[in-house]
């Protein structure tokens, strides 16, 4: 608790430094577009009884900024500060539901004291991201509270506490949903393969049936165009995400997403790509300042925790189960979200939802299967 507690102080320090001293990296762009829409919003349930016929208009995804506006307005302030507390306060209670999830689990007293400290302090953009007045951060803690339900009904035998979980996770399903259309996909996809993956522990079934299955999946979807739709949407996706003038964090071309043609194999390639990117950019040779060398620092402790992770996905160990619907969660969500990202410092962001999932898993204890 005191790790976690001090992370909070940090956070608290770091919303002061960026509204009296200087601006943090990444604390401009969204970060002011979410608190101007708020305010917005706030000035608009003051006037909304003035303004006849007028009703708030916002897309699925978007419903931070009015969120905001809404405590703005009852609370009576339109502070930055108002807004990066309640981010440190949601990140602390993120912790908080992270530590009890290890605890259920019965990892070891030294591997959570770890876990929490790398969860608190091992990822420098992350302690921004999580201080400052964006959604990310409230993605993490939904997704904390969405593997704790799971956790819980994996151990639980009474049918009433079930069925409460059960309510949980459709209520952290909603709020993913309204804060980023991004997670739509997530779950439409984890679902069905929760599915397969019972059937898979229930029936055995080997892995040459589950190869002949994912032929017979990519098949189906090539034949019926269903292939060619997805590629069309990840391809639009990521040209609307190119700014006007050029950035130098980008690791495509415009031409060069816009001259890509479909095909069964290209889109795998193309997907594989963007995973890869994802997780590597920037190399080496794109180093250009500092922010660069914190995010390949960054990076390079990610690829390791993967590393560790690969390793203890191919041992047998109890709670296993657990371990697998962990790791699908962390891929999934990292997978899709690779997909829609052109830049590596808004992967860097990208990173955050799921971050606590990916160090569950790098430190998930590994006692005897029997």
């Amino acid at each position: 608790m005191i790790i976690i507690f001090s992370g909070f102080l940090l956070r608290i320090a770091l919303i002061i430094y960026n509204i009296e001293i200087a601006t943090l990296p990444g604390a401009d762009a969204d970060a002011v577009h979410f608190h101007e829409e708020a305010q917005r919003y706030n000035i608009y349930l003051d006037t909304k009884d003035l303004l006849s016929g007028y009703k708030w208009d916002h897309a699925v995804g978007w419903i931070y900024a009015p969120f905001l506006g809404y405590f703005y307005n009852l609370f009576g302030t339109g502070s930055m500060y108002f807004s990066g507390l309640l981010s440190c306060f949601v990140w602390f209670l993120s912790a908080l539901v992270f530590r009890k999830i290890m605890l259920k689990i019965n990892y070891e007293k030294k591997k959570i004291n770890l876990a929490i400290l790398v969860y608190t302090f091992l990822i420098p953009t992350s302690i921004i991201y999580t201080a400052i007045t964006l959604r990310e951060v409230y993605m993490l803690l939904f997704f904390n509270l969405f593997a704790l339900s799971l956790v819980n009904i994996y151990y639980k035998s009474d049918i009433k506490k079930i069925l409460l979980d059960s309510i949980i996770i459709l209520f952290t399903l909603f709020f993913l949903l309204t804060l980023h259309k991004g997670n739509l996909y997530f779950f439409v996809i984890f679902t069905p393969l929760m599915i397969i993956y019972y059937y898979i522990n229930k029936f055995t079934i080997s892995k040459k049936t589950l190869f002949g299955l994912l032929i017979f999946i990519v098949f189906f979807l090539d034949y019926y165009g269903y292939g060619e739709i997805i590629f069309d949407t990840i391809k639009n996706y990521q040209l609307g995400h190119f700014n006007i003038f050029p950035d130098r964090a980008t690791y495509y071309t415009r031409d060069g997403i816009q001259n890509m043609d479909y095909g069964p194999i290209t889109i795998f390639i193309y997907a594989f790509k963007n995973f890869f990117y994802y997780f590597t950019e920037p190399a080496i040779y794109r180093i250009g300042n500092f922010k660069d060398v914190v995010l390949f620092c960054e990076n390079t402790i990610r690829l390791i925790l993967l590393v560790i992770i690969i390793k203890k996905s191919l041992l047998k160990f109890n709670n296993k189960i657990l371990f697998i619907i962990f790791l699908i969660m962390a891929i999934l969500m990292e997978g899709i979200y690779a997909q829609g990202t052109v830049n590596w410092g808004t992967a860097s962001r990208h990173h955050v939802p799921i971050m606590g999932i990916f160090i569950l898993l790098t430190f998930f204890p590994l006692r005897k299967f029997r």
